[in-house]
């Protein structure tokens, strides 16, 4: 049976169906033929037995740039060239599908230079890649937790150090928290202090003691963000930490003893301060919008420009300035 490799129909079921070959009788199945279809669609090659693949057909995988096929062949026909093109392209793939005898000296910078440029591209890229080359390659987990903090929860625990808790911290803003991904074992003071002075938040993460015998840990959190009193537990709420926390943000309140306000009444003046900062801010931010809106909205003229002064007109509008005009 001739099967015409230019027929539409027949190109459309190879693109469509990668188990093609499957409805095809075995004296279909030449090189030739076979070495067609994966020029229409490459990836027909998932489905095929080893040892209806040969080399030509390995050749022509890695012409098309689909690498990524490289699992669905025989090992034996990669060749080193091959591997270099490989790992430069997909890095991720150093360790698998590779001859054993290819993992040199070479083979290795080019992953880690590649690598290198896709986390400084992306550090989302970080996350596609495996244990196995992140344990042979720690430098990429540096390179990753200083481009983004937050990856640091897709570092194994047994490959995260001391240091490169410190930098996850250094290097993420402060819209995230990172306390919480960081091993209890790292927890120590200095590292606490500086997760606070990052992302206040982070306090709900500390430890109750270090809380306790540190103060100014609390002091240094809700002087950053009022809310975190939120996070701060109960009965190490002071009057200074009170205190901060309503002057940095009047959203600490529901979070405030009322106890406190019995006992330290001039809390009370603290919070109609902030409340009157507030409210200034508020009216300001008010009356500029509402100036702003009413030039352009009512007016049609942006804030900076001046309405023109009417023009005089050139004969009276009704009947009655026309009579008297007459009369005059």
């Amino acid at each position: 049976m001739s099967i015409d490799l230019a027929d539409p129909q027949i190109i459309h079921a190879i693109k469509s169906n990668n188990k093609y070959i499957e409805v095809l009788s075995e004296e279909c199945l030449t090189n030739n033929f076979l070495e067609a279809i994966l020029m229409i669609n490459p990836t027909q090659i998932k489905h095929w037995p080893y040892y209806l693949i040969t080399q030509k057909m390995v050749n022509i995988i890695i012409e098309l740039c689909k690498y990524e096929l490289i699992k669905f062949v025989p090992s034996r026909f990669i060749t080193y060239n091959m591997a270099k093109i490989i790992i430069k392209s997909i890095p991720i793939l150093y360790g698998k599908y590779i001859p054993p005898q290819f993992y040199t000296d070479e083979l290795r910078n080019i992953c880690l230079e590649s690598l290198k440029t896709k986390i400084n591209k992306t550090a989302k890229y970080f996350l596609n890649i495996p244990y196995s080359v992140k344990k042979e390659f720690p430098e990429i987990i540096t390179l990753a937790l200083s481009r983004r903090g937050t990856l640091i929860s897709r570092v194994p625990d047994d490959l995260l150090t001391y240091d490169l808790c410190v930098l996850a911290l250094k290097s993420t803003d402060r819209q995230h928290n990172i306390l919480s991904n960081i091993p209890g074992k790292y927890r120590d003071y200095n590292m606490c202090n500086l997760a606070i002075k990052r992302a206040a938040n982070d306090i709900s993460e500390v430890p109750y003691q270090m809380l306790r015998d540190n103060p100014e840990l609390v002091y240094t959190a809700v002087y950053n963000h009022g809310g975190s009193i939120e996070f701060v537990p109960k009965n190490l709420i002071d009057y200074k930490t009170a205190k901060l926390a309503i002057r940095s943000s009047i959203d600490a309140l529901p979070f405030v003893p009322p106890q406190l306000f019995l006992d330290f009444p001039q809390l009370n003046d603290d919070v109609k301060y902030k409340q009157d900062i507030n409210a200034k801010n508020m009216l300001s931010s008010l009356k500029n919008k509402h100036n702003e809106l009413f030039f352009v909205d009512k007016i049609g003229l942006n804030s900076n420009d001046q309405p023109n002064e009417p023009n005089e007109p050139n004969e009276p509008k009704n009947k009655k300035n026309r009579k008297r005009k007459l009369l005059e």
